[in-house]
């Protein structure tokens, strides 16, 4: 390859300039090079790199290549005041115009003044200082003679490749001045670009010469000049005199002319160019005198006619217009006839307004006379002037002629001569038209409503002239305006009379209308208080104001409606309520919309109800799955209990062991007993549901409560007498008082306070507010309520969730609460909160005997031993081994199953002679209800005993015929003894 090729290659130090401009500016610590990211830039961007390592030590370098023009002005502006820039070519495109190398380093240059340096002699002259650069001519006569070596034929192999060729420095003698560089610095050899040429370069003797001659040019020039101002001056005042006469001609508004002796027109004002639509300066006829010779529309100017005559003379816009000619000769400085003067008078406005007045006064005629108005002019004392026919047939007569004739006072029209009298006071009272209604009687008799609108013409004495007006027969838009005010009426009735709260607005969303609800709601009762106000201004909750408005805004600019919007604002007493919102934008005659109709439902009862509902439901389903949970507890327990009681009766009663049994046995039972909490709020149950007088269980409660609490606690009890009976267990009314105090107490902390306890009879009928889910009746109140901190309203509806608890680790589990729902709703009642800050009450309402009726009680029977044959079903390996042991100690003789089908079979099909079966409820495949029906048809004769951990005593009667005991889990030998011989003993 090299065979074919020479030339010469392109080298630069970088090390050399900026050696040399850390001499011009000492201090400098920092190189910035500017290049971009072209591939010839990136090139000669790494030839720089690979001399950094040639620069001193103490120099920083930096290399930017990506910005934009602004951004690299800025930059070179604000760096650092120890930097020196190195410049590589490049190109920027900025917007449509594309700025090549030059241009560029001239703007850095112009918009910042430091120092800027680069190796390319084709930069130097647009901002750069100079240096040792690389010559575009230098190489290109170095390959010229190449190539010239080439042609001579000469092998490119045999020219050796050579450098760029070592050109002394050059430098910008105005860059170096501006950045203040002596040149005593500059290199040897160096060149100067723009350095200025001395002045006294010339010849001395060639030097005089010339400032000799330039001095007698100079004298013959200043009497040139005077000898030119004086005649200046003599000019200029011919000049003004001249100036004086056009200005004169010009100002006049009406078209002058005048002519020389030839009759020629010599002259014109501006007024005459602006009617003929010509120009003296422009138009080349009249400078040759041919325009106003050629162009007929100039003849009656100038024909020898003179005095002053009308005549009719085209304008500038080609119509004929008529005008008033005054044209006299004027006479020259020798006396003798100079030509003509004329001045032009346009009198076409004045024949136009002749011409509209004939036409108006024919409009008015054609106006009078078939007009739907009727119109009049009378005299002051109410004679007829004039009449048109509208008036005559309004009043019932055939011609203008007839009305006048019948009528010849208009006085004898009016129905009430008051009116007429109450007319001409208001005419002597007023300058300008009256307005007024007046009834009018026909001819044939009838009365009708008329809107006059007339004034009193004065003459020139002030006095009255004349009176004219005109006439509306507006008895039929009464009788709408009647209707209409009758219908609006009605309408508001309405409005006043439904629950909603409505209220409308123009679409600068001013209130402009409301029904009495939507008054009541702001706190008003007359429309005219918050007419034309904003919402922000009659209503001061903000959340309400700010929902509001945002919705009336979209309304408007969408003209789309909103229904059912649900928003949560307060009433006037501070209430949080609630209110279903619909906006319907209002529309006007083209569509547009021009207002917003609003209406507002209260759904305050219907949102409380549905926070009740999910809340029964979200407790029905953690009774649920608490329900679950504790039959499986109870099977355990089940176990734990009998075994231990086997257990016992193995071992001496004061042994060691005995008595650790026994402390077993005790937290069997403490479990059983928590098992049974948690199923009170899981499961509805009315076992040990008795006829109670609640006001002994409350004052017994009240009783306790005041012994158990600190002296600064007062608990105060308001119980009312004569109240019913309900229908209740006792216990856990008993446990409602208490867990309720006991949460008050609680909440009062060591601060103390006051706890009160009130029991009094409530009545709820069917629309009582206050119903909620009841059912209406008579209902039993209990009432506690404290004055602490109270519940905040964000954790309101969670106080009912199982081991839910505010209260820190330890202090509580969290069932009280949920424990007391739990009750009150297996008591048919309801329980509801109110709290704020410093208030807190809990109401419990519990349906009286005068609305349920007794259920049956629990069937008990005597404990015995027995020895008659038992079946077992249990799918539960631990109790399907303990209870038949247990069952035997009680002298029966025991079959166990463990699958029900299996179970079902034996008893059925083989017909084994057993007296009783005990069978658990939940099983797998088959249930407690399934067996118990198949013995029912196959076994009628069979006595059941139902066991289960979830079902209660009641959902088991009238399910089968042949469950006669119910038996809960867990139990112990003696509840299961007592249980088969009360069954057994009934069915001997």
């Amino acid at each position: 390859m090299r065979s074919r090729m020479t030339g010469v290659l392109e080298e630069f130090e970088v090390p050399w300039n900026i050696e040399l401009a850390l001499q011009f500016h000492p201090g400098k610590k920092r190189l910035v090079v500017i290049g971009d990211q072209s591939m010839t830039g990136v090139a000669i961007a790494n030839q720089v790199r690979a001399q950094v390592p040639g620069l001193p030590k103490e120099i920083e370098v930096e290399f930017l290549d990506e910005f934009t023009l602004d951004e690299l002005v800025a930059k070179v502006r604000f760096a650092s005041a120890d930097s020196i820039f190195f410049f590589i070519p490049f190109y920027k495109d900025v917007g449509e115009a594309v700025y090549s190398a030059q241009d560029l380093l001239e703007i850095v240059w112009r918009e910042t003044g430091v120092p800027l340096y680069s190796a390319w002699e084709f930069l130097l002259g647009h901002g750069m200082v100079g240096g040792k650069m690389i010559s575009g001519f230098s190489h290109g006569q170095a390959v010229a003679e190449m190539g010239l070596r080439i042609l001579d034929g000469e092998s490119p192999a045999d020219i050796e490749i050579s450098i760029s060729p070592d050109d002394p420095p050059k430098f910008d003698y105005r860059v170096l001045m501006r950045l203040g560089i002596n040149q005593n610095l500059l290199p040897e050899g160096s060149i100067l670009i723009n350095e200025p040429s001395p002045f006294y370069s010339i010849n001395r003797h060639q030097f005089w010469t010339i400032i000799i001659s330039l001095v007698i040019l100079s004298l013959v020039l200043i009497l040139l000049v005077i000898n030119i101002w004086e005649r200046k001056q003599i000019e200029v005042r011919i000049k003004n005199q001249l100036s004086f006469l056009r200005t004169l001609m010009d100002t006049l508004p009406i078209p002058i002319y005048f002519t020389d002796r030839s009759g020629a027109i010599a002259g014109i004002n501006r007024a005459f160019e602006h009617w003929f639509g010509v120009s003296w300066e422009h138009d080349k006829g009249f400078e040759s005198q041919e325009l106003a010779l050629v162009e007929t529309r100039f003849a009656p100017l100038l024909d020898l006619r003179m005095d002053s005559y009308e005549a009719q003379i085209r304008h500038g816009d080609g119509t004929l217009r008529p005008a008033v000619l005054h044209k006299a000769t004027y006479a020259d400085a020798q006396g003798e006839n100079a030509g003509i003067v004329g001045v032009i008078y346009d009198i076409s406005d004045r024949k136009k307004a002749e011409d509209d007045l004939r036409a108006a006064e024919e409009k008015y005629r054609t106006i009078f006379e078939n007009s739907a108005l009727g119109i009049f002019q009378t005299t002051p004392d109410g004679s007829w002037m004039v009449a048109n026919p509208a008036l005559a047939r309004m009043l019932g007569y055939a011609s203008p002629e007839a009305l006048i004739a019948g009528n010849p006072n208009i006085s004898s029209l009016y129905f009430q001569q008051s009116d007429r009298e109450r007319v001409v006071d208001l005419y002597q009272q007023n300058r300008g038209s009256v307005e007024f209604e007046v009834l009018f009687r026909t001819r044939a008799g009838e009365i009708i409503t008329a809107n006059l609108n007339a004034r009193a013409v004065r003459g020139c004495n002030d006095d009255f002239c004349h009176f004219e007006g005109f006439v509306e027969d507006i008895t039929d838009r009464k009788a709408a305006e009647l209707a209409l005010a009758a219908s609006e009426a009605m309408l508001q009735l309405v409005l006043d009379t439904i629950p909603q709260l409505v209220h409308w607005k123009d679409r600068e969303l001013r209130i402009i209308g409301a029904n009495r609800n939507f008054l009541a709601h702001v706190g008003q009762t007359e429309l005219s208080v918050i007419y034309g106000k904003k919402y922000a201004e009659v209503v001061s909750y903000a959340h309400e104001v700010e929902q509001i408005s945002r919705l009336d805004q979209e309304v408007v600019e969408t003209d789309e409606p909103r229904f059912r919007l649900r928003l949560e604002t307060r009433n006037l007493a501070g209430e949080n309520m609630w209110l279903l919102v619909n906006k319907v934008p209002l529309h006007g005659p083209h569509g547009e919309v021009v207002g917003i109709l609003s209406t507002a439902e209260d759904i305050t009862q219907t949102m409380n109800l549905e926070k009740q509902l999910l809340q029964s439901q979200k407790m029905e389903a953690i009774g649920t799955l608490a329900g679950g949970i504790a039959h499986d507890f109870n099977n355990i327990l089940t176990s734990i209990m009998n075994s231990t009681e086997l257990a016992m009766e193995d071992i001496p009663e004061d042994s060691l062991n005995w008595k650790d049994l026994e402390r077993s046995l005790k937290a069997a039972v403490r479990g059983s007993g928590l098992i049974k909490q948690i199923l009170t709020f899981s499961r509805p149950t009315q076992e040990g549901f008795l006829p109670t007088d609640l006001r002994e269980v409350v004052s017994e409660a009240v009783a306790l409560i005041r012994v158990s609490m600190p002296r600064n606690i007062t608990v105060l009890a308001e119980i009312e007498d004569d109240l019913p009976l309900c229908l209740a267990d006792p216990t856990q009314v008993h446990q409602i008082v208490m867990n309720l105090a006991t949460n008050a107490f609680q909440a009062l902390g060591e601060g103390g306070g006051n706890i009160s306890i009130r029991l009094s009879k409530m009545i709820l009928d069917r629309d009582d507010a206050q119903l909620g889910n009841l059912v209406p009746g008579v209902y039993s109140r209990l009432c506690i309520e404290d004055d602490g901190p109270g519940i905040d309203e964000d954790i309101q509806d969670k106080i009912y969730d199982p081991f839910f608890t505010t209260k820190g680790k330890g202090e509580g589990t969290g069932l009280g609460l949920a424990v007391v729902h739990g009750i009150v709703r297996n008591h048919g009642g309801e329980i509801r909160l109110v709290s704020t800050a410093g208030f807190t009450r809990f109401d419990i309402l519990l349906p009286t005997m005068n609305e349920l009726c007794l259920l049956p009680g629990e069937c008990a029977g005597a404990l015995a031993m027995g020895n008659e044959r038992l079946a077992f079903i249990e799918d539960d390996e631990d109790q399907l081994l303990l209870i038949p042991r247990v069952l035997e100690q009680l002298g029966y003789e025991v079959h166990s199953f463990q699958n029900p089908a299996e179970a079902v079979f034996t008893l059925c099909e083989e017909g084994l002679p057993f007296d009783l079966v005990i069978t658990d409820f939940d099983m797998p495949g088959m249930n407690g209800f399934d067996v118990a029906g198949i013995l029912q048809e196959r076994r009628p004769d069979l006595p059941v005993i139902m066991v289960s951990g979830r079902k209660q005593a009641e959902e088991f009667l009238g399910q089968a015929g042949n469950i006669k005991f119910f038996l809960s889990k867990p139990y112990n030998k003696d509840m299961l003894g007592r249980a088969i011989r009360d069954v057994l003993d009934k069915e001997a």
